[in-house]
């Protein structure tokens, strides 16, 4: 009986009416819960990257902050140490000391204290008081009567008053002390309870000085008050629950939005001691474990069956003591209104739906939707796509007739465009063009790449294998230039040649050339990673991209033709390929490419060259990232160096040049285009060119 039910309804035709009524009452049902659900999660998927983005600029607004608040004070403890070294200030004298201070703590409105203590146990010591006057301190541990002089002073520096101590504070057993000497550079303390009345946290950044012959001398500090912090975080809002935190790497609260929160801190601190204090709220402590496990500076996180988004990022300038700064608040608080859209929504849903049935049963005898699909699948075959069997899943035997006819057709088709290139035919048919033999002159970004040593890869792998994986490498790449609207001309062993500007017209082509250069990299990173657990042989690409006018168009015979480009604009692209190998690089591009990306990518000077069997002087470039951002080292003091040093080379002052190339790899160690100009300038040093002009001149392709 079943099967008999399953052969009975399966061979059932019916009615066009009936079928397209029944799809369309069914798709517009399913349609709509869909619209619905994925209305609803990409709202809440929406909401929760706007409020993390608001997030993470109320964090860059703190650490921008914290910079411009800090920043000053480190170098004003760096130049201070400096200027005791050189004796621009004479610290012999404790009345000029006393007077730096003072002047250095009326220009930081964040500095509480400065001091100047040295290994023998003498200290001269400021301090800013609450009503706006100074105290000073000098500590003599070797003098007769006293051992300590504090004098407090006006507004105006002028002296009120003066007291004498027998024992004053021993600063060598200071921690900060030891910590300056033990690294030999400006460190930044660890949060203590700053001794004043109410006591308020503070930090202090401390700069060991050295004498001449090396020896320890003494250590100039600037202490340093957390509460400015504190009100400036206090009006940073994010939501109606959310916190705004400073913390150490121990997850200790250094600076809180929350004045209760920050009292808490300083009740339990002591004196001159660093604060011992945990998070008090669940959530924050799971916060930063998240935080910590994933390693992610971002993210969404669950608590207690309560959803929450976090921001957490480091501090810089005081990388030693590991601030973060912690944005962290419910996600309730951005996408509850999305509840209340999300009924409004499934009420106004059904009350579309019911009016759509009313209107599709009246139109439904109109629409031939099937026929649709089908007369859509033939335009795809006009325009060779191929995708898919074709077959339009109906009960209506005229539409299943012509589905089987479209199916035989692109099974055929589809067998053929293993011969033909299927995209290059694409375009024709989009552009128009008749095939015949001929071409014409257009402008192209042309864009060669290839495998380096990879003849020597040949001799030490399978050659079944090595062809799968080369298939792999080209077909990745070539998925890449065919996406970004590029014509992949041929592949000649690993090398591809790729173009854009013809048959298509694409704005931007270089741009588009670029991108595909970067794009190939990151795809080949994957590749290689992948290659790597399989024991196969890693493969290193090096492209090259050039611009100009060449001849694009169908070459060959009667019997098969080619789609390509001829010019020297292609000759100059396959060599530029090469040119790799002497600076170390991976993409290099010719000053065309160069003037139309320039604003919009990451580009370094390389050389000036002649190619081989070329007259022309080019400026080749070194096409490094798309943002300044991606890169490891600062490319503008970078390229500030670097120019200075190739107009020395360029002028044959190879002494001065090499200043410059050092003070480069200074700024980017890794980098092998200033290894090459140093050994160029030594070579030129010992071995001169009279005829030297500043170009390099290439022999060899």
């Amino acid at each position: 009986m079943i099967n008999y039910l399953r052969n009975y309804f399966s061979n059932l035709v019916f009615t066009l009416r009936f079928s397209l009524l029944s799809i369309f009452i069914v798709l517009f049902t399913i349609t709509l819960l869909i619209i619905g659900s994925v209305f609803y999660f990409y709202m809440t998927s929406l909401v929760s990257r706007a409020a993390l983005l608001l997030m993470d600029t109320t964090a860059r607004v703190v650490l921008h902050e914290i910079d411009l608040k800090l920043h000053p004070i480190m170098v004003a403890s760096q130049w201070s140490a400096k200027n005791i070294h050189e004796e621009v200030v004479d610290v012999g004298s404790k009345e000029e000391t006393t007077h730096y201070l003072i002047n250095l703590l009326d220009r930081l409105p964040l500095a509480q204290a400065a001091y100047w203590a040295d290994t023998k146990g003498n200290v001269v010591y400021a301090q800013k008081e609450k009503n706006g006057q100074f105290l000073t301190e000098i500590i003599n541990p070797y003098a007769s009567s006293f051992k300590s002089l504090v004098i407090y002073r006006d507004k105006e520096f002028r002296e009120i008053k003066r007291e004498n101590i027998l024992k004053p504070s021993n600063y060598k057993s200071r921690p900060w002390f030891a910590m300056a000497f033990g690294k030999k550079e400006t460190i930044w303390t660890p949060v203590y309870a700053y001794p004043s009345d109410p006591p308020f946290l503070g930090i202090s950044v401390a700069t060991p000085v050295y004498d001449d012959d090396g020896k320890p001398y003494g250590i100039f500090g600037i202490d340093v008050r957390l509460d400015q912090l504190e009100s400036f975080i206090e009006h940073q809002k994010v939501g109606e629950k959310g916190e705004v935190l400073i913390l150490d790497r121990s997850a200790r609260v250094v600076v809180a939005q929350h004045k209760g929160y920050f009292s808490v801190l300083r009740k339990q601190a002591s004196p001159m001691e660093p604060v011992q204090h945990s998070m008090a709220t669940s959530w924050v402590k799971e916060a930063f474990t998240v935080f910590q496990r994933e390693a992610k500076p971002t993210f969404q996180f669950d608590q207690g069956g309560v959803s929450y988004l976090a921001t957490f990022k480091s501090i810089p300038i005081l990388s030693d003591q590991g601030w973060l700064i912690a944005v962290i608040d419910r996600t309730d608080d951005f996408t509850g209104e999305i509840y209340i859209i999300g009924w409004i929504y499934f009420l106004t849903a059904f009350v579309v739906f019911v009016m759509g049935i009313l209107l599709i049963s009246h139109l439904v005898t109109k629409i031939v939707v099937p026929i649709k699909k089908l007369v859509k699948e033939t335009k795809q075959i006009k325009n060779f796509h191929l995708e898919g069997d074709g077959r339009v899943v109906s009960h209506i035997k005229e539409v299943l007739d012509i589905s089987d006819a479209i199916y035989a057709m692109k099974k055929g088709l589809r067998s053929f465009q293993k011969y033909v290139p299927s995209t290059l035919v694409r375009q024709l048919i989009r552009t128009g063009e008749d095939v015949h033999i001929g071409g014409a002159k257009r402008e192209l970004a042309v864009f060669f790449s290839d495998i380096k040593d990879f003849t020597s890869i040949t001799e030490k792998v399978d050659s079944n294998e090595l062809m799968k994986q080369l298939c792999e490498y080209l077909d990745a790449f070539s998925h890449i230039i065919i996406e970004k609207d590029g014509t992949v001309d041929k592949y000649i062993g690993d090398a591809i040649m790729a173009f854009w500007g013809a048959p298509i017209q694409v704005d931007n082509i270089c741009h588009h050339a670029a991108l595909v250069a970067f794009a190939c990299m990151k795809r080949l990173a994957v590749l290689n990673a992948n290659w790597s657990k399989e024991n196969k042989p890693l493969f290193l690409t090096r492209i090259g991209i050039h611009f100009g006018e060449a001849i694009v168009g169908n070459l060959g015979s009667s019997e098969r033709l080619n789609y390509t480009a001829l010019g020297d604009t292609v000759n100059i692209a396959s060599r530029l390929v090469d040119v790799n190998k002497i600076y170390g690089t991976s993409i290099l591009v010719t000053d065309p490419v160069y003037q139309r990306i320039k604003n919009n990518m990451v580009l370094r000077l390389v050389d000036h060259v002649t190619l081989k069997g070329k007259e022309k002087v080019t400026a080749i470039y070194e096409l490094v990232a798309e943002k300044q951002e991606d890169l490891p080292y600062d490319i503008a003091a970078y390229q500030r160096v670097f120019h200075n040093g190739f107009s020395a080379y360029q002028q044959g002052r190879f002494d001065e040049a090499l200043l410059y190339f050092n003070q480069c790899l200074e700024v980017y160690p890794d980098d092998t285009v200033a290894i090459t100009y140093i050994k160029r300038c030594q070579q030129f040093k010992a071995y001169p060119k009279p005829d030297w002009n500043g170009v390099w001149h290439f022999s060899e392709k």
